[in-house]
């Protein structure tokens, strides 16, 4: 049985400091994902779990230096570097999301990776906004750059307290998202592979991926590309945010 749910949703941004401060503006509570004064992610917690990642490129000559590595090992195609070159170099605005698993990764993606070439774990740390350092596991879908990365749980788990979940917007849950691929049911059935009781739903010009209170909707078109969120908190015209949409499902 897969134990994989939705995590959270990045967003690519170029100035963190003013974007932090437009969602501010717009109600939500920002917590900033490591000591601000070296920051290159904020984050938005959600009463119901899951978050949102506003993130930029890594900057300075070591930051510098990991782009043109990335990019010049995406252009070998290794595809790795393909995906990590899209987020730091290529992606603008919601351009990736993540799955989450409170099992050890490497157990936890047996069973989908008997059907889904997936990449090994891979290791990875940040400082917390608190001074700990919190390590986790990542693997990434090889094939289908459009499928989510994948996460192992935090250690130690980072502290994130009501007043970090808390919205003056009145935003208590992100509910599902929409997207564009050129083969809908077929992604989507690459996906449910990581749920346990996903339902899929075939509609003109897509299909959607039911998890319970969870939507996953794909649309029909040439070049993949993440459309937006959805809650069901959202206004009825939605919310329109640097780089991101947030609809109401």
């Amino acid at each position: 049985m897969s134990s994989f749910k939705p995590s959270h949703y990045l967003v690519r941004v170029e100035n963190l400091g003013a974007t932090v401060a437009d969602y501010e503006a717009a109600g939500f509570t920002v917590s900033w994902g490591s000591p601000q004064e070296v920051a290159h992610n904020a984050l938005i917690h959600f009463e119901a779990g899951g978050f949102i990642e506003l993130y930029t490129a890594p900057s300075g000559p070591e930051g510098e230096a990991r782009q043109r590595g990335a990019a010049e090992n995406a252009a070998k195609g290794i595809q790795l570097f393909q995906r990590f070159h899209r987020m730091i170099n290529v992606g603008r605005g919601f351009c990736d999301f993540a799955l989450e698993t409170e099992l050890p990764l490497g157990e936890a993606l047996v069973q989908p990776g008997e059907r889904v070439p997936l990449s090994g774990t891979i290791p990875s740390k940040r400082l917390q906004e608190s001074g700990v350092e919190t390590q986790w596991e990542i693997a990434f879908p090889k094939e289908d750059l459009v499928l989510p990365f994948l996460m192992g749980p935090y250690d130690p788990a980072p502290v994130i307290t009501d007043e970090m979940r808390s919205h003056a917007n009145g935003l208590k849950s992100l509910n599902g998202l929409r997207l564009r691929h050129p083969e809908p049911m077929a992604f989507l059935e690459r996906l449910a592979l990581f749920f346990s009781g996903a339902e899929l739903l075939a509609q003109d010009q897509g299909a959607t991926l039911v998890l319970g209170d969870f939507e996953c909707r794909v649309e029909s078109g040439e070049a993949p590309d993440w459309l937006a969120l959805l809650s069901r908190q959202a206004p009825e015209g939605g919310l329109r945010l640097p780089g991101l949409k947030i609809q109401n499902l």
